[in-house]
């Protein structure tokens, strides 16, 4: 932005775009990110409450991002890779195994990100909803992205407005 006061730029991306994280990394070496996640028994759950119907929209998230043509070969080889080890045909699987199959390689992404790029000065940071607190996102901002921590008061200044 032209604004000198601005000089960090966020961006959220979705869950599906970790496996590009190679190609994220080379295009933004010196860029720090972090994949968050929740438990997988609650994404599953989340996902899997959406039917293809008029009423809620396309379907499971989980099948819709396989339509993506950027992820589509790369995401479908790996699944395909992560199925057959345990002895299932990917053609067969049920909505909720295709959605787990595919949330697994998700993660499988996420963990190689961050021990692929460990040495890096930014690696790819790992972070549960379950342990968001306004004290690991101050340490998250501050040791993570770069960014000074707010005080104690100021922080709770910026909550209450």
């Amino acid at each position: 932005t032209s604004n000198e006061v601005e000089s960090q730029v966020f961006f959220k991306l979705l869950p599906s775009s970790i496996i590009a994280i190679d190609v994220l990394r080379d295009a933004f070496p010196d860029t720090p990110s972090v994949f968050l996640y929740r438990e997988p028994v609650q994404v599953l759950v989340s996902n899997l409450r959406f039917k293809n119907d008029t009423k809620s929209g396309p379907g499971p998230y989980c099948t819709t991002g396989m339509k993506n043509s950027f992820s589509k070969g790369q995401m479908s080889e790996h699944l395909v890779q992560k199925v057959s080890q345990v002895g299932l045909n990917p053609d067969d699987l049920s909505l909720e195994e295709y959605c787990a199959a595919y949330l697994g390689t998700l993660l499988d992404f996420a963990l190689y990100g961050s021990e692929a790029n460990s040495h890096d000065a930014n690696p790819l940071a790992l972070l549960d909803y379950k342990d968001i607190t306004a004290t690991s996102l101050f340490e998250l901002f501050e040791f993570h992205f770069g960014l000074p921590a707010p005080s104690t008061a100021e922080a709770k200044q910026r909550v209450e407005a």
